[in-house]
């Protein structure tokens, strides 16, 4: 194995990796949140002028940033993969040439 080889799947582990924690922060976080936020706005057990400050903060403040988080770690995914998709063409060239390069010495010795 190269060491392109080795450094490109560990670059697409870490796009991996982001993707879970992304999913976890829908899942696991921000979906379970927007129900709670929902129960309590349709007349859930909470109610007067805290539960109402609450739910506008909620939806306001906290769930947009969550969003944020979410598009954050998928952007950042998406650069890591454009920016490997970019620099493999070079890396394989360099591997062609390389390999072109010790074919030669190869032959003359």
């Amino acid at each position: 194995m190269s060491l392109f080889k080795f450094v490109e799947d560990l670059v697409e582990g870490l796009i991996d990796q982001l993707g879970t924690q992304g999913n976890f922060v829908e899942a696991a976080i921000s979906s379970p949140l927007k129900k709670w936020v929902s129960a309590i706005d349709e007349g859930g057990n909470w109610e007067g002028n805290g539960a109402t400050r609450f739910v506008d903060e909620m939806n306001n403040d906290m769930l947009p940033r969550l969003v944020e988080i979410i598009e954050l770690i998928a952007g950042f995914a998406g650069s890591l993969k454009k920016g490997k998709d970019r620099i493999m063409p070079a890396v394989q060239e360099a591997n062609n040439k390389a390999t072109m390069l010790l074919n030669l010495v190869n032959n003359i010795y």
